[in-house]
């Protein structure tokens, strides 16, 4: 994975500025960064000092190894295990949004008695 050209440090630096009352577009361009990536950083450091931020890389550190030593033992994680695991420790796994459903049934589409009953973008040119 790339690395950013941002320390934590730095981040917070710069989320400290647009708290300030400096504008978002003002931020985005002396620093050099999209005003999505502000944003970003906003959601994961918003808040943050320096000290938490050391805190958040070591467990996420402690959270990549933790990952790598059953793969080395052979051990195959699934989710089941995972969140029994993660339960256990009393810690919170943030769940994926399952798959998007329509809220009601959809009214199926006329069938035309006659020709040229049928609605398309076709209709919007034609030719005189």
């Amino acid at each position: 994975m790339r690395r950013s050209r941002f320390s934590e440090e730095q981040i917070i630096l710069v989320l400290k500025e647009h708290e300030a009352g400096i504008k978002t577009a003002e931020v985005c361009r002396k620093h050099g960064i999209s005003d999505a990536t502000l944003y970003k950083w906003k959601a994961k450091y918003g808040g943050m000092t320096a000290s938490e931020t050391a805190r958040l890389r070591t467990l996420e550190d402690e959270n990549r190894r933790l990952a790598i030593l059953p793969r080395r033992e052979g051990v195959r994680m699934n989710l089941k295990k995972v969140y029994r695991l993660y339960r256990e420790e009393r810690l919170v796994v943030r769940r994926r949004g399952g798959r998007k459903r329509a809220l009601d049934t959809r009214a199926p589409a006329a069938i035309p008695q006659g020709a040229n009953q049928r609605w398309s973008p076709s209709t919007w040119c034609r030719m005189p």
